[in-house]
């Protein structure tokens, strides 16, 4: 807690696996999961869009060729930041597809849920396509970009995408996965 530019309590709680009592410290790596949407993706686009190399206004299509079927030629980079781009929430994925490129290519072809820019529907779909123009406009993918061009120059050294075993013992666990990995998640 920081009182007039002063830190006035600084402490920390919890503990860093569920059947322990390792207390966690202030090095503790935190997974910020849905967070990332913002921190990584959707900061690195309006990087993209500061230098000059992406148009909010251009079709996801015209940067994505694949994304333009069944309707979705029309749908824009904005669309997919303000959520109304027409794309369904959510599906879930790994009950039917077996790779990231099959789930890639699963939205590409889908149908939109509704006419664009009719609704606001928060959309995974959306910022999962948003990445891949972030990755097709500055050529490496997102992590890369993201440590490149915002994490590394603000100075976030404990924020990444994966962190190396080399950092695991840092890291909470996020989750218990008993339907999918079907492990703790970390």
């Amino acid at each position: 807690v920081i009182k007039d530019g002063e830190v006035v309590h600084n402490r920390c709680y919890g503990a860093l696996k569920y059947d322990s009592s390792a207390a966690v410290s202030p090095n503790t790596m935190y997974d910020i999961a849905s967070m990332t949407k913002v921190v990584a993706t959707t900061t690195a686009a309006m990087k993209l869009v500061e230098e000059g190399k992406l148009d909010l206004d251009r079709t996801v299509a015209s940067y994505i060729p694949a994304f333009g079927a069944n309707g979705k030629q029309n749908v824009t980079v904005r669309n997919l930041l303000v959520h109304n781009s027409g794309l369904t929430a959510f599906k879930l994925y790994y009950t039917f597809c077996r790779s990231g490129k099959e789930v890639l290519d699963s939205i590409y072809a889908s149908r939109l849920d509704y006419a664009t820019g009719t609704r606001m529907v928060y959309s995974d779909l959306g910022i999962i396509t948003l990445g891949k123009i972030v990755e097709a406009v500055a050529g490496i993918s997102l992590d890369v970009y993201a440590q490149a061009m915002l994490f590394g120059p603000l100075g976030m050294a404990h924020t990444m995408f994966t962190p190396p075993e080399a950092l695991r013992a840092l890291c909470a666990p996020t989750e218990m996965d008993t339907v999918w990995r079907k492990r703790l998640v970390q």
